[in-house]
């Protein structure tokens, strides 16, 4: 989910849920 979220928002980290803001 949040991985999908976060590619299309051009940010990706390396975190449990793919996404960290």
């Amino acid at each position: 989910m949040a991985q999908h979220y976060a590619e299309a928002s051009g940010l990706v980290v390396p975190s449990e849920d793919g996404l960290m803001v």
